[in-house]
């Protein structure tokens, strides 16, 4: 019977891949010690990703969202207007807005994608739409309770 590939999550230190933490090389050394010997393998190594956190998308949704549509519609744009319907000014025409504007500050050829983004990606969105805020509108938005990774590790 053929096994599953495995996936484990290393990390480069000087010219070697290691498991990255504890249990990761728990399960490497266990998933090797199940192998026959002198079985031949093919390796894939590609850049792990980490995906967005619930936190970020909590946070973004709940508080980050809400308090620009309070804001834009305090500085009077009940509607943002576009070339056929002026939208109404709400959460999700923020999430669609912010979404845009990053796109053309950032110059990508797509609009962003929250479902598909890493973490530094979310926190870069994140990074943006605060700055935004605080540049455009001259309001501070609330800071989220926990740690999310506002500032991208890279």
């Amino acid at each position: 019977m053929a096994r599953k590939p495995a996936k484990f999550v290393m990390q480069k230190q000087g010219n070697r891949l290691i498991a990255a933490g504890d249990l990761q090389q728990r399960m490497y050394t266990a998933f090797v010690s199940g192998l026959p010997d002198g079985a031949v393998f093919t390796v894939t190594i590609s850049e792990h990703r980490q995906p967005k956190s619930l936190a970020q998308l909590g946070y973004w949704y709940g508080v980050l969202m809400p308090f620009a549509e309070q804001e834009f519609r305090a500085q009077g744009y009940n509607t943002l207007a576009t070339l056929e319907v002026d939208l109404e000014t709400n959460s999700a025409t923020m999430d669609m807005t912010f979404k845009h504007l990053f796109q053309h500050a950032t110059q990508s050829i797509i609009v962003p994608k929250k479902r598909v983004m890493s973490v530094d990606e979310m926190s870069h969105l994140i990074d943006f739409t605060v700055t935004y805020l605080a540049k455009k509108l001259g309001v501070c938005a609330p800071q989220p309770e926990h740690d999310i990774c506002l500032t991208s590790t890279k």
